[in-house]
């Protein structure tokens, strides 16, 4: 039954004419890991030509009150606190990369700090069955750090992690991501049977990893 229920549509519940309207982002280097990323929205996918921008005459605000892109703690703060069913939907790629965007991580880590229920969607669960053995997907996970996100403008970026900083610092924050993810009742800890012996598996991977790179390190 979906009768009474109300999804956020951010075309529809924010004026995207006061923002990114009037510019496509700058197409990076060819051979920078942001390039498919432009690729995909900067571009038609069946034709491949570069979209086409608005001309409206609408001020273009980027932060200060009148913004109404970077708001998002608020509003998850309001919401949450208005409707006790209030909840988030993840939609995770195939590649999870949505775990490698700024903006993304922080909305999950605001959510799980106001206990804001998180449902995950994935494309396929078979990527993290314990089962298979691989721990490619938990290690890239386990390895997710805020410091290392992008975000299209590196000015968003750099206010994250200004905030971040001040509040709870890159480390704990970095820590409140991983509890996120894989904690108890986290996005992905739920998913699937067998999933602590995995992801204890990609831990131990990422110890041995950090150990080899400052053991490199110190012989340099």
């Amino acid at each position: 039954q979906v009768e009474g229920l109300r999804y956020w549509i951010c075309s529809f519940c924010v004026n995207q004419h006061r923002g990114i309207c009037g510019s496509v982002a700058l197409e990076p280097a060819l051979d920078s890991p942001e390039y498919a990323r432009y690729k995909a929205n900067a571009c038609d996918s069946a034709t491949g030509e570069r979209f086409g921008c608005c001309t409206c005459n609408e001020p273009k605000l980027w932060e200060g009150d009148e913004c109404e892109m970077d708001k998002f703690e608020d509003l998850m703060s309001l919401l949450s606190s208005n409707n006790s069913t209030f909840r988030q939907v993840v939609v995770v790629d195939r590649n999870f990369d949505l775990f490698s965007r700024v903006w993304c991580v922080a909305e999950l880590v605001e959510a799980h700090r106001l206990k804001v229920d998180q449902n995950v969607c994935l494309l396929w669960k078979n990527v993290i069955d314990a089962n298979t053995g691989d721990v490619g997907t938990y290690l890239k996970l386990a390895m997710v750090s805020v410091k290392n996100c992008s975000a299209a403008r590196s000015a968003d970026k750099d206010r994250i992690l200004n905030k971040v900083i001040k509040t709870s610092g890159i480390h704990e924050f970095d820590a409140q991501l991983q509890a996120t993810i894989f904690g108890d009742g986290g996005l992905l800890g739920k998913q699937v049977v067998g999933f602590d012996v995995i992801y204890s598996a990609a831990r131990a991977a990422l110890r041995v990893k950090v150990a080899m790179d400052q053991s490199h390190l110190a012989q340099v």
